[in-house]
């Protein structure tokens, strides 16, 4: 009868929150303290467009930029009719792909070494200097600081843009800024500060390591068309054109980076006999908002929630925004707690039914844990779940 009782709460909250949830993307962690609670995942479908390549999927995060620069003929498949994204790209061949998109008309390959035309051009053009790139150093993996000095020279020299006159509060974003090449600096502050190649997770640049055919086909196509650069939110790029979907919801990849921000920061935690829970959201583009709703089902006892959207008693509302922290007014024990849901996502504002009501989201996650020890860490990208070990330590710190 328990279990069926706390069914029937989590859906009617969840009913409930429906006519507050605004559209976009859920991560729905659900967290069963108890030896034998279970839950299936939930199924959702969504229409699939056909890839342009056997190994490529149109979640993938670099997909749109690899679809406008395959369309400009800057880049092709292999014969196999793979793109092979992973693979590492030489110098010679982004040299080749920006001399391609920038130079009209075809140009024969060269007789020593079918890139010799290709930098000779780019030479001529100013992408490269006189005394860089040796024959060499032609099939050598490209380093994503030498593809921040090309693409720099090309935007200014190639396509006439003004260089941003001030770098300093994009330098002072980059971790590992004393470790990028001198000479490559200015450069990798210029493509940094229009947001062409963006700094990894932790803030670094890495400007020594080399780079994936998806990762300089994402940032050509920034190169040429500003419209594809990104903005940093809590420094997460995001782009308007390749981060929305056609009804205004952001794609299930890019959400999956603001609700990772939100996870990562969230926490359970006893302080002074009192049991809390605290976080941050991450900043969002213009038209998303960030929403949490954590239920707790005590033993014999009521539940315990805390939520950024509808809720009908004012001390379980916290804003959605910045940091919080909140007590769980309820809890005596952990060893009393029964169930324990959260729901993280990212919502459009602009987005709701026929009904009026919103809805809808594109991707979600999913915890389980026993007594709180790992088990399993789901995540659904709009077409599959895959799942990983997770380590609840991180979030619950009681």
């Amino acid at each position: 009868m328990k279990k069926i009782i706390t069914a029937l709460i989590l859906i009617c909250t969840m009913l409930c929150g429906a006519t507050a949830f605004a559209a976009g993307n859920i991560m729905a962690i659900t967290l069963s303290l108890k030896s034998d609670g279970t839950q299936s995942p939930a199924v959702f479908q969504q229409t699939v467009e056909k890839t342009l390549f056997s190994d490529t999927n149109t979640n993938d995060w670099y997909y749109p930029h690899m679809q406008m620069l395959t369309s400009k003929g800057g880049i092709n498949g292999y014969e196999d009719g793979t793109f092979r994204p992973n693979n590492i790209i030489t110098n010679a061949e982004f040299v080749k792909i920006i001399v391609g998109l920038v130079i009209k008309g075809g140009i024969t390959a060269g007789n020593i070494h079918w890139a010799d035309v290709y930098v000779q051009k780019a030479r001529e053009l100013g992408i490269v200097a006189a005394d860089e790139l040796p024959a060499d150093e032609y099939d050598e993996p490209i380093r994503r600081q030498r593809m921040a000095k090309f693409a720099a020279r090309t935007m200014e020299k190639v396509l006439g843009e003004t260089p941003t006159e001030n770098t300093e509060n994009y330098i002072s974003k980059i971790t590992d800024w004393p470790d990028v090449c001198e000479v490559c600096k200015p450069f990798v502050a210029e493509v940094y500060s229009k947001g062409v190649i963006c700094g990894m997770p932790d803030g670094s640049f890495c400007g020594g390591a080399n780079s994936t055919r998806a990762e300089a086909t994402t940032m050509l196509v920034r190169m040429i068309d500003p419209n594809y650069r990104v903005t940093l939110y809590s420094d997460i790029p995001y782009n308007q054109v390749t981060d929305t979907m056609t009804d205004g919801r952001m794609t299930s990849a890019k959400s999956q980076n603001f609700m990772d921000y939100t996870l990562k920061n969230l926490k359970f935690y006893k302080e002074n006999g009192k049991y809390y829970v605290s976080g941050s959201f991450p900043e969002l583009p213009k038209g998303y908002e960030n929403q949490l709703d954590i239920s707790v089902t005590m033993k014999n006892a009521p539940i315990v929630n805390v939520t950024t959207g509808f809720t009908m008693f004012d001390e379980n509302k916290i804003s959605n925004t910045g940091s919080f922290k909140k007590e769980l007014v309820g809890i005596s024990s952990v060893d009393e707690i029964d169930f324990l849901e959260i729901f993280i996502s990212v919502n459009a504002l602009e987005h709701s039914n026929d009904t009026g009501y919103k809805y809808g989201f594109s991707g979600n996650y999913r915890l389980t844990t026993t007594n709180n020890n790992v088990v399993t860490y789901s995540r659904y990208d709009g077409e599959k779940y895959e799942t990983f070990n997770y380590d609840f330590s991180k979030i619950f710190q009681w």
